[in-house]
């Protein structure tokens, strides 16, 4: 079972498919990008650090973690978790987007219907509260959303970036 950062990315990987993101970049993509023999289904929608070398398909998501921050320290409150830290860590969404020739959007436009999709899941919607990461040790306690904003990377390509920053109770074993 994973723990600390490991824990956390496990988290957010499964709020993101259990939430239907994946459907939504999925329902983006155009068979047409893909090189000859490949299929949809051989490209994740959200990468760690980096996209695969040669991404062909648009959009997706790159996902970074910084490394946190130890707020404070406590006593556990059972002997499967005798200390604890309160953590803080940064979590970062890029989206990436490109033009889709056949659409009425822009990848601007793509990119923000994204964006939006995202905070309506992880924090920072107008209307739709957080969900909380599902950690398998100690609890994510609360979401708070830093920033958005979209630049433009390349002519008709755009990335938006979703800054968070995560306080999370995460235990630890002593001797």
């Amino acid at each position: 079972m994973p723990s600390g950062i490991a824990d956390l990315q496990t988290g957010v990987y499964s709020l993101w498919s259990s939430s239907g993101l994946d459907d939504a970049f999925r329902g983006m993509w155009n068979e047409a990008d893909l090189p000859a023999e490949a299929e949809l289904a051989d490209y994740p929608t959200i990468h760690d650090l980096e996209a695969m070398p040669g991404q062909p398909i648009f959009p997706y998501c790159v996902l970074e973690f910084k490394d946190g921050m130890i707020k404070t320290r406590m006593s556990g409150i059972s002997e499967q978790s005798p200390k604890l830290h309160i953590r803080d860590v940064q979590l970062t969404f890029n989206v990436h987007t490109k033009d889709r020739p056949s659409e009425q959007t822009t990848a601007k436009e793509d990119c923000a219907t994204l964006m939006d999709a995202i905070m309506a899941v992880f924090g920072g919607h107008p209307e739709t509260p957080p969900e909380d990461i599902p950690l398998t040790y100690g609890g994510h306690l609360i979401t708070q959303f830093v920033s958005d904003r979209i630049i433009r990377t390349q002519l008709y390509r755009y990335q938006g970036i979703i800054q968070y920053m995560l306080r999370l109770d995460v235990p630890f074993a002593i001797q």
